[in-house]
């Protein structure tokens, strides 16, 4: 039995189940439906899949809306159809689906992809799509208003899936809706790499339109080709046939009910494809056909980056917050699309990273413990940041690390020791930081024969271990010389300062004592002389007060004294030098013509001569009697 469908000449046997009684879709743990550029989850009634936001599943783009025009949707594709999220920045984008079936499982991932002029250009893009590491396919061809979709079953050998867009400066890349179900391993499985899904043709659904799930267990999309009859066939006769295929035999095959069964193929094959079924000589039954799929191989010759290397440096860019478009994907594959900053040796079976310039990335904190993990990492930039702490312990783990700059950032605490046990260790930069205590003699002995170039000038506090006893010898009779001579300084400045205020407070003394006064003031002062405290051979002396309430005695010159005005000047030069705790002081004076006063400080206490005689004289008497009672 042959039948040729468009450029594919097709014969392909199915089992002999009646009419509409294929197997429906009862619910696919595991899946991931994706809606992109939407912005909250939700379930879609057609085909009861919950359809999340792509926000948990990628960080960089744009959500845009689409227009629908006159385009002929299918009931599972028009809600799709209504959003993308674009990719304007960045020459690879990518989705990381992380499915809960891990690594080592199959998986049937569509994508789905319609422009409907959403950027207002009316130019679809092209641009390619990877799975993983490796190129999937091209999208091209895109028209402004008809859907298309791009299917694979992938075996992954990874927990994380990326799904990636890549530029090729056509246009700016875009998708629509992304799919992730896992598939049962006994179908589905090449050994040349992932199947790229053709074609599927549906031979037997009674219409003309397309399907999929719940209708396809596999989640498939189905076009509709023609309408083929079946009739119901009693289980005790057999249908058993053989399948040439581009002249290769495959058989004899026998299907049992509602069981599909896979061939797998001797060798890929390439072009136009040929397939003849042909019963056998036991069949009972001639072979009949219900659907057909075209797969192409799609070879995934790079291997992905070993996955504790990506696992350390994801975690380190997330402890400095450093994300966006350029970190995409798998970080050392593919070459041309390595992240920035990295290098990568590609020797082994699993690239590795062993080179990271994090330099004037303004990083904070302490340096992050994931790098740990990096252990094949030869080269580590760390210059240029703000990075505080001690040297972590973990460095002496790294023991392919060739080249250590961390110049330029706060780091403190001592150098350690275990940096001089790194083996092939050839530069170590420490310019700039703040460590402190001395170099390790092991460093510098490794520096002086030339096996490492050790750079560690512009830290005030460190020191190289033979230079930090003589620089103690040195320091002690500096720092007493210099001890001494701030003693002198501080000693002579004392004295010039007490100086200072001596002469200070003399002239405010004698600045007071210059205080002249008219008559009137000591007529005022005096209260016309009203109270008269004493008197002598200069004159009499007199009680007075102050207008700021200051009580002063103004000796007034008589006018009987023998004492003249020379030597009322005389007196009053001598008092103003003169000064003493047990003297009263001058205030003033007055030479107003013929009226001439001095103007003293008023002693409340009385005059010597009350001290030494009456009142004083009894007191003494009393606190004599006082103390001789108490003895």
């Amino acid at each position: 039995m042959d039948a040729t469908f468009g450029s594919h000449k097709v014969t392909a046997a199915a089992n002999n189940e009646p009419a509409g009684g294929r197997k429906l879709a009862t619910g696919n743990p595991g899946s991931i439906s994706i809606d992109c550029g939407v912005n909250d989850d939700y379930v879609d009634d057609n085909v009861g899949l919950l359809y999340k936001s792509d926000r948990d599943f990628i960080s960089t783009g744009e959500n845009h809306d689409a227009e629908l025009g006159s385009t002929q949707f299918e009931s599972f594709t028009e809600r799709l159809c209504k959003n993308l999220r674009s990719f304007p920045t960045g020459r690879k984008n990518c989705y990381t689906l992380r499915p809960k079936q891990g690594k080592n499982h199959n998986y049937f991932i569509r994508t789905l992809f319609y422009y409907g002029n959403y950027d207002g250009k009316n130019q679809p893009p092209k641009f390619d799509l990877y799975i993983g590491v490796n190129y999937w396919k091209t999208v091209e061809g895109l028209a402004s208003f008809l859907w298309r979709t791009h299917e694979l079953f992938h075996f992954s050998s990874t927990d994380t899936i990326h799904l990636c867009l890549v530029n090729i400066n056509v246009g700016v890349p875009f998708i629509s809706a992304l799919e992730l179900h896992p598939v049962n391993d006994s179908i589905y499985r090449s050994e040349f790499g992932s199947l790229h899904v053709a074609r599927s043709y549906q031979l037997s659904y009674p219409t003309d339109l397309n399907f999929r799930y719940k209708d396809d267990v596999f989640q498939r999309i189905w076009t509709t080709y023609g309408l083929a009859n079946t009739t119901w066939i009693p289980q005790d006769q057999r249908r058993e046939f053989t399948i040439t295929l581009n002249d290769l035999n495959y058989g004899p095959i026998s299907l049992e009910y509602l069981k599909p069964q896979t061939i797998p193929l001797k060798s890929p094959n390439e072009g136009e494809i040929n397939f003849t079924i042909n019963p056998t000589s036991n069949s009972d039954l001639p072979p009949i056909l219900n659907a057909f799929e075209i797969l192409s191989v799609v070879k995934l010759p790079r291997s992905p980056t070993d996955q504790v290397d990506v696992d350390a440096i994801m975690a380190v860019m997330q402890s400095y917050n450093i994300n966006g478009d350029e970190l995409q994907g798998d970080p050392c594959v593919p070459r041309d699309l390595l992240w920035n900053g990295l290098n990568c040796s590609y020797d082994n079976n699993l690239p590795r990273i062993i080179s990271l310039d994090l330099s004037s990335r303004r990083l904070t904190g302490e340096i992050a413990s994931p790098l740990s993990a990096l252990k094949a990492i030869q080269y580590l930039d760390l210059s240029y940041n703000e990075l505080t702490g001690i040297l972590p312990n973990f460095f002496s783990e790294l023991l392919n690390l060739t080249l250590l700059d961390l110049s330029y950032n706060e780091l403190t605490g001592p150098v350690p020791e275990f940096l001089a046990q790194l083996p092939n260790l050839k530069t170590l930069n420490l310019i700039g930081n703040k460590f402190t205590g001395s170099i390790p003699q092991s460093l510098i002995a490794k520096s002086n024969n030339g096996t490492l170039q050790l750079s560690f000038d512009k830290n005030p506090n460190l020191c190289q271990s033979d230079s930090c006893e003589k620089k103690k010898h040195f320091l002690l009779p500096v720092v007493a010389s210099i001890i001494s001579i701030l003693m002198l300084l501080l000693l002579c400045m004392i004295a010039i300062s007490w100086r200072y205020r001596r002469q200070k407070a003399i002239a405010e003394t004698q600045k007071s004592k210059n205080q002249t006064f008219s008559y009137s003031e000591i007529v005022s002062i005096t209260d016309n002389f009203n109270t008269t405290i004493g008197g002598g051979g200069f004159g009499k002396v007199y009680f007075g007060t102050l207008k700021d309430g200051t009580q002063v005695a103004i000796k007034l010159l008589s006018q009987s004294s023998k004492q003249g005005y020379k030597e009322f000047q005389a007196e009053v030069q001598l008092l103003i030098i003169v000064h003493h705790r047990n003297l009263v002081s001058l205030i003033g004076y007055c030479n107003d013509s013929h009226n001439l006063a001095l103007v003293y400080e008023y002693m409340v206490n009385g005059n010597l001569r009350e001290h030494l005689s009456g009142i004083c004289h009894d007191l003494l008497k009393n606190s004599a009697n006082h103390l001789i009672g108490r003895l």
